[in-house]
């Protein structure tokens, strides 16, 4: 097990407390969480696995990261957003979005054997605007205005899954030109995502703790 995975493995541990204590309104999103790291902790060690043995796992990484996964983040925008015309336009996406991967499967990325980074190009820049969405909601229409926004999972959650379709975007939409270009370039560049990525599913799994903490520091400094 490399570093990249370990720190996915320890994200997935830091949410099974969550589990056993007090329970809040976050629950469902937490499940939802606690699905998806476990989902990418097998991914990446199944990954792994067929790396080192020199065996093809586009397929594996096409089903479960691109579209899976994928699809994932953007059926939590739907269950935390109150406006209902954008849960209705997500859905419209993510249906929208299984039907250009079978597309792209039928002619033009083979699934199973190279990477498809027409689909995760598309998929990385809905997300994108699903979080820029989620934060002009928070700043203009005032929402949690009236609580401790370090308390607020969602606050994280969609950091990290900025932090995480930012760079991979860029890092997949360029991998073929970069390597053929300068691969010294291509092998920081995947060092510096791969820290990111691990620190998206850190910040997943801390997310989850923190009506607990920060609620416990803002009675504090009242008393």
């Amino acid at each position: 097990m490399d570093l990249y995975n370990t720190f996915i493995f320890i994200s997935f541990l830091i949410t099974i407390p969550v589990f056993f204590l007090k329970k809040n309104n976050y629950e469902p999103i937490h499940r939802l969480f606690f699905f998806i790291i476990g989902l990418v902790l097998i991914l990446e060690m199944t990954g792994y696995y067929l790396k080192i043995r020199s065996i093809n796992n586009s397929l594996l990484y096409n089903i479960a990261f691109v579209y899976i996964e994928s699809l994932l983040i953007l059926l939590y925008f739907t269950l935390i957003s109150e406006d209902a015309k954008f849960r209705k336009a997500v859905r419209f996406s993510m249906l929208g979005f299984i039907l250009w991967g079978i597309a792209n499967t039928l002619f033009f990325q083979d699934i199973t054997s190279v990477f498809h980074t027409y689909s995760y190009s598309i998929i990385s820049l809905i997300i994108i605007g699903c979080c820029v969405k989620f934060f002009i909601d928070v700043i203009l229409q005032g929402q949690y205005e009236n609580q401790n926004i370090f308390g607020i999972p969602h606050i994280w959650i969609v950091s990290g899954i900025l932090i995480f379709y930012s760079s991979t975007a860029i890092y997949f939409s360029s991998i073929q030109v970069l390597y053929e270009m300068n691969k010294e370039l291509f092998l920081n560049l995947r060092a510096v995502v791969r820290f990111l990525s691990a620190t998206s599913y850190l910040i997943f799994a801390f997310s989850f703790y923190t009506p607990y903490i920060f609620k416990e520091k803002t009675i504090a400094s009242r008393r």
